[in-house]
């Protein structure tokens, strides 16, 4: 299960976390006194209390509002949360939190710091069920939909997978940038999320080919559903690993020896989790088209160097949408000095 990197999980907590102030919660209510109903005895007041004057409940506990904390007390939970060092220290006091507050308007935010926490520890149970935990209350939150979409694929919950990418596909689409953010680390952060939704997608039609292959002889429309979305997610992020491996294994299957060649000397070539595996594979492929294997450390090399090359010029589009600061002015360069006016 893929972990999100310090980026992405900064990107996580600005996109899907409350920003509020503490004169944002709401005021708490003070009850109206009741009139004096005809015939019925007036109350004795309560020692302290002088007479004639009424009775002062305790202020009301202000509504539930997701996103908002309910009391001083919560605020100050949420703050030492965010204040936290790492995940895992944010991770327990979120478990802290949760115990405290079942009914604070943060719980969704807490679930959602568990869901991250248990995602770097892969365990994928309990990463998933914050992660539902999260979607109950903020249903179009891109981040847990794209990341529980990927994990339902490589589970091989399929159904899940396609339910989850496809909502995190129309979420993203309505979803701001966040005003911190510049728009080429935005568009590199969209993309791994989107990039993410398209190979949950793939790896679900790659799960949907194996469980009902097509018979001999007819097209498998899983596996050219699988090649479109993993296609889709390389090219949004060139660095995905696990998109080349998976579609090295749809061109295998589809008696395309070259193409899948390539996809698994890329996956092999980032180093990434998909790595081992797809050494594997490439070994056998490559086996079987070349009947050799002497030119497979070179076929890994040649990937690299295209992989590097997507990468980069991906970054250098990304550094084109940043804003470009005005160069210092060099004194005396292409102005005259405006002389001092005469006595």
């Amino acid at each position: 299960m893929k972990s999100l990197t310090c980026a992405a999980l900064l990107l996580a907590l600005n996109l899907a976390c409350p920003v509020w102030a503490q004169d944002q919660q709401p005021a708490p209510q003070t009850p109206q006194t009741q009139p004096q109903q005809p015939g019925v005895a007036p109350t004795t007041p309560p020692q302290g209390t002088q007479p004639g004057q009424a009775t002062q409940p305790p202020p009301a506990k202000p509504p539930r509002v997701v996103g908002q904390p309910q009391s001083q007390d919560e605020l100050n939970a949420w703050v030492a949360i965010e204040q936290a060092a790492t995940i895992e220290e944010k991770g327990k006091l979120a478990e802290d939190f949760l115990t405290k507050f079942p009914e604070s308007g943060l719980t969704p935010f807490a679930h959602q710091l568990l869901a991250f926490h248990y995602q770097q520890q892969n365990n994928f149970d309990k990463f998933a069920f914050h992660a539902e935990k999260t979607l109950e209350e903020v249903p179009q939150n891109p981040i847990m939909l794209s990341a529980l979409s990927a994990a339902y694929a490589q589970k091989g919950q399929a159904d899940k997978a396609i339910d989850k990418a496809q909502k995190c596909l129309q979420a993203l689409q309505q979803v701001p940038k966040p005003a911190q953010i510049g728009e080429g680390e935005w568009m590199l952060q969209k993309d791994q999320l989107t990039a993410d939704a398209h190979y949950a997608l793939g790896v679900a039609h790659v799960t949907k080919y194996q469980q009902a292959p097509a018979p001999s002889g007819q097209t498998d429309t899983n596996l050219i559903k699988a090649g479109e979305e993993l296609s889709k997610a390389i090219e949004l992020d060139p660095s995905h690993d696990r998109a080349y491996y998976h579609l090295g294994f749809v061109f295998a299957k589809q008696n395309n020896g070259e193409k899948a060649i390539e996809n698994y000397a890329r996956a092999v070539a980032l180093g990434g989790p998909a790595q081992s595996l797809a050494r594997d594979q490439l070994q056998r492929v490559y086996q079987f088209v070349y009947k050799n294997t002497d030119g497979l450390e070179q076929a890994i090399t040649n990937q690299r160097a295209y992989v590097e090359k997507q990468v980069a010029d991906k970054r250098a589009r990304a550094q084109s949408l940043q804003p470009q600061q005005p160069a210092p002015a060099q004194p005396g360069a292409g102005t005259q000095a405006t002389p001092p006016p005469q006595p």
